[in-house]
């Protein structure tokens, strides 16, 4: 238990300013690819290190909630969490799924359009590449399909600088 109480409130402290610095990070964003999932192990920490600073400085803690102005912090903390995390408004439009999918149903010719790149020059790349496409009336599933592909593969060649 002593070596408990030596690392619980260094380690609340350490990992409080990594998840205050994340936080802020991505709050201004600026991210990377690592930076959400760093700031949720973490978090993950954190939670850990108040878990045994609590623990080991259980009296104190516990005097703490003995003040009425604590306990009136606490509870409206609580309500704003509670709200946040359960009462969520839905987010409008469609969803990336939902969009993927029309995609998917979308001929070649028409995603050209989309992305702004000539139809020719799109089959003639896959038709490079190997893939089995009559023209450009065929659909990104239908190709996709026929070579034995994700849709997402074939989504690449619409895409400048694939």
């Amino acid at each position: 238990m002593r070596w408990i109480r030596a690392i619980a409130t260094p380690l609340t402290i350490v990992s409080s300013i990594f998840v205050i610095a994340s936080g802020l990070l991505m709050f201004f964003s600026i991210r990377n690819r690592f930076l959400g999932e760093l700031h949720e192990q973490i978090g993950l920490v954190l939670v850990l290190a108040v878990v045994l600073h609590a623990v080991v400085n259980w009296n104190p803690f516990a005097y703490h909630f003995k003040s009425r102005a604590t306990l009136i912090i606490f509870l409206l903390t609580l309500a704003f969490v509670s709200r946040a995390a359960f009462f969520r408004e839905e987010e409008k439009g469609l969803s990336p799924g939902l969009v993927f999918q029309r995609l998917e149903r979308a001929d070649v010719s028409l995603l050209a359009r989309l992305f702004e790149v000539p139809a020719d020059e799109v089959v003639g790349a896959m038709k490079q590449d190997g893939l089995t496409v009559a023209d450009a009336s065929e659909s990104l599933a239908t190709i996709a399909a026929q070579n034995k592909k994700s849709p997402r593969e074939i989504l690449r060649y619409f895409v400048k600088g694939r």
